[in-house]
């Protein structure tokens, strides 16, 4: 809470993300949803690591099987078709 309290420069959700990690391991399941939904506010889009990544204890594992997991990812949906379409302005 402290580090979030100073209110550390959040560009593009990350910071709310890995804070959403802590908390959904701490098992503060509502405060983990309340910073993941910050993280997305701000742009966070990296599906593979909302929805598939296990690295460590830097994921949101505990969260994915509560029904507001994939309620929360479906409303922000726009974020990752956005990404999808940059790709392929990408070199193949």
């Amino acid at each position: 809470d402290q580090v979030m309290a100073a209110r550390p420069t959040d560009v593009d959700g990350r910071v709310n993300y890995l804070a959403a990690c802590l908390y959904s391991h701490l098992g503060e399941t509502d405060l983990a949803f309340d910073y993941l939904a910050n993280a997305l506010d701000k742009g966070y889009s990296n599906l593979q690591e909302l929805t598939a990544g296990n690295n460590a204890n830097i994921n949101i594992a505990p969260l994915r099987d509560d029904p507001r997991f994939a309620q929360m990812i479906k409303g922000y949906d726009y974020l990752f078709k956005k990404l999808a379409d940059l790709s392929l302005f990408l070199p193949h």
